[in-house]
């Protein structure tokens, strides 16, 4: 009895630190990447901000769009009518409000640095990554904050935070430190996966007047 009533007293004095068991970065993140790989597809509203020391702060936001592991696509509507885009064997990136009068086209890239943020970084996150559980993530309507950091020191970046929805173990919110110090950070909303995307999306047709660049 007596034992008993100490492990009340305890846990009524602190809860959080003695009685409540912080979930498993590494369950988290093989939940997201099994949800990830077998939904095939993921849409959502974006907002993404870019933040460097040396050129400042640039915000935008769009729709973005991925199907499988070769076909991607960012389509702005700030800045209007920009897009990043992955066809399945070219990557397009087209950005007139910085460089008018031409698209940049080149071999599509994979892994680590490639445009698709969510899907290398739930490419084999527990063998990748090492994880940490930060806190429960109220912002995001019921999430988990994570922080992640590559095993591997050639991986274009040092640290991430993850925010993954309970509710479906997707991510909302990406927050990337570049190994230049620059932090990318992207929050999806309305997202839905597992829907077939029309292959119109990732299809770029060049503008008329558009010069194609390649590299």
């Amino acid at each position: 009895m007596q034992v008993g009533l100490l492990t009340l007293w305890l846990c009524a004095a602190a809860p959080l630190r003695l009685c409540a068991q912080a979930p498993d970065p590494a369950a988290i993140l093989t939940r997201a990447a099994s949800v990830y790989t077998a939904a095939g597809s993921l849409e959502a509203d974006f907002r993404q901000v870019i933040a460097d020391e040396n050129i400042g702060t640039f915000r935008s936001r769009g729709r973005l769009s991925q199907q499988g592991a070769d076909k991607f696509a960012m389509r702005f509507t700030d800045p209007a009518g920009e897009a990043l885009l992955m066809d399945g064997t070219k990557l397009w990136v087209y950005t007139p409000s910085t460089t008018a009068g031409q698209v940049i086209r080149m071999a599509q890239p994979t892994g680590p640095g490639a445009p698709n943020l969510v899907a290398w970084l739930l490419d084999r996150p527990t063998e990748r990554y090492r994880s940490r559980w930060l806190s429960a993530d109220t912002a995001h309507g019921g999430a988990d904050l994570v922080a992640l950091a590559p095993r591997d020191s050639t991986l274009p970046f040092r640290s991430a935070i993850v925010s993954f929805s309970r509710a479906d173990g997707l991510p909302r919110r990406i927050e990337i430190t570049e190994r230049t110090g620059t932090t990318r950070t992207l929050t999806l909303t309305h997202v839905r996966s597992g829907r077939k995307i029309p292959a119109r999306v990732f299809r770029f047709d060049v503008p008329h007047g558009v010069r194609v660049v390649d590299q």
